[in-house]
């Protein structure tokens, strides 16, 4: 079910998403699934990050299954930080979904696939006759890459894409460990 998530002052670091393994039958072989949103992934819904962190995040690909006469595919892997994406229609209404993300000072960045090839970190994402998903990045942010698929609309750019110069995840002097910005 379509949810709202809201985090403020956050730091988000080395998730992993995990795609699962394509299955061998006696005649083909299945796809791998897809590793969509290390750190979050926003199926239908509505997420705000306010002066957050999501950096170092992991997105694997399933790998194929091997039949007795094909294999599947691999699957896919994208949105490190953050994946939204607006799918089909709702359950209980039948209208069309939609999705949201709006990011306000934050920073997203150097997600990568596992075995160190860097991916988007924001990919906003709509499929299956969905209505709208939307990403809003105009205030303030770091997103080092960004992907705008199917129609989806990305408003605002960010204020840099540049890699941030983040330390290790560490207790810097706050009540959690954060990332120290280096020099």
């Amino acid at each position: 079910m379509p949810g709202t998530l809201t985090l403020t002052n956050a730091t988000l670091s080395d998730n992993v998403a995990q795609g699962g393994s394509g299955g061998g039958l006696a005649v083909d072989g299945g796809d791998g699934g897809s590793a969509f949103g290390g750190a979050v992934f926003n199926p239908n819904g509505q997420v705000t990050l306010t002066h957050c962190t999501v950096a170092f995040n992991t997105v694997v690909a399933g790998i194929a299954g091997v039949g007795a006469t094909t294999t599947g595919a691999v699957g896919a892997a994208d949105g490190g930080a953050l994946y939204t994406l607006a799918f089909g229609h709702a359950i209980r209404t039948g209208a069309r979904s939609t999705a949201n993300a709006v990011l306000r000072n934050s920073i997203l960045a150097r997600s990568h696939d596992g075995t160190g090839a860097a991916v988007a970190d924001l990919v906003n994402d709509q499929r299956q006759d969905a209505l709208a998903s939307t990403a809003d990045v105009s205030l303030n942010n770091l997103v080092m890459a960004q992907l705008s698929l199917n129609g989806s609309t990305t408003t605002g750019v960010p204020v840099s894409t540049a890699p941030p110069l983040l330390g290790a995840l560490a207790d810097n002097g706050g009540l959690t460990p954060t990332h120290a910005i280096g020099p």
